[in-house]
């Protein structure tokens, strides 16, 4: 079980979704047929008495269609057809949520994918939180680290401050979790490794104060029957995997989590049927 959470600071939490990507189920889990599915592409805002405005990714942007005008950054359009309009955009987001873009203090990257990155552009005061081998990896010739889902001009010249992180030497036992890294030492967010998908993606544990707790954990499953049953994706979404086995063993460690912790909501990135259950719902401590 997780470590009780007394004397949490007084933080809110509310998910937003950046846009659309369509997909047939059979594609992010093996076997499911030719069903078409609208996923979401979801990112989080995290409100701290102390650290100020906090993102756990900035999910999609329209500055996804200014980099994939050509080949071969183009295929991105044709495999994975997003929906985004200027709205959906977190700067412009959470702008109508009543925070302006010099609010968000820290962007804490889960992974630097084309749809999870694009926004951090719009955030140049934030600091940007990533694992030390993910970022790492982003710093490979442009055309390895596309074939592996990430866009380099997203973020090559971006000004922000970046801050790595390293579980090996920083990490602390935390519940199932033999790393973790409490980011704010105040028991409220709670970064875990869960590798396989990229070589160093990170999920989010947020702790309210009113006891709900929620688990982000990226594209760690695509969508929650990947966990729930240990479902993989199809064997071709598996060519973005870094290690397909390290995220078969990510999914067993998350379906453990669920079990252990049933009244954690896990939040999936992409996954269509958790974002119609939280948009409906107050979030917010």
């Amino acid at each position: 079980m997780l470590p009780s959470t007394d004397d949490l600071p007084d933080i809110e939490l509310k998910i937003f979704n950046s846009g659309w990507v369509a997909a047939h189920k059979g594609m992010v889990l093996a076997g499911a047929g030719r069903e078409k599915m609208r996923m979401p592409a979801l990112f989080a805002m995290i409100r701290h008495p102390k650290h100020g405005v906090i993102l756990y990714d900035t999910g999609y942007s329209t500055r996804f269609y200014d980099v994939t005008g050509r080949f071969p950054f183009s295929m991105l359009r044709k495999f994975t057809p997003a929906e985004i309009t200027e709205e959906d955009n977190a700067v412009r987001q959470l702008e109508a949520a009543g925070v302006p873009a010099d609010q968000v203090k820290t962007i804490i990257l889960g992974h630097g994918h084309v749809d999870h990155v694009p926004g951090v552009a719009d955030f140049p005061e934030a600091k940007v939180v990533v694992d030390h081998r993910e970022w790492a990896f982003m710093q490979g010739s442009t055309l390895g680290i596309f074939f592996k889902g990430y866009v380099k001009s997203l973020y090559e010249n971006i000004g922000n401050q970046i801050e790595t992180l390293n579980f090996a030497t920083q990490g602390k036992p935390y519940g199932l979790f033999d790393k973790a890294i409490d980011i704010w030492e105040d028991g409220s967010m709670i970064l875990v490794p869960i590798e396989g998908h990229t070589v160093g993606q990170m999920g989010l544990l947020v702790n309210l104060p009113d006891g709900k707790r929620f688990f982000f954990i990226g594209d760690a499953a695509w969508i929650s029957e990947n966990y729930l049953y240990i479902k993989p994706p199809s064997l071709i979404a598996r060519t973005i995997l870094a290690s397909f086995r390290k995220f078969k063993e990510t999914l067993q460690l998350i379906k453990s989590f669920h079990e252990e912790n049933p009244d954690v909501t896990i939040v999936p990135s992409h996954c269509p049927a958790v974002w119609e259950k939280l948009k409906s719902t107050e979030v917010a401590s």
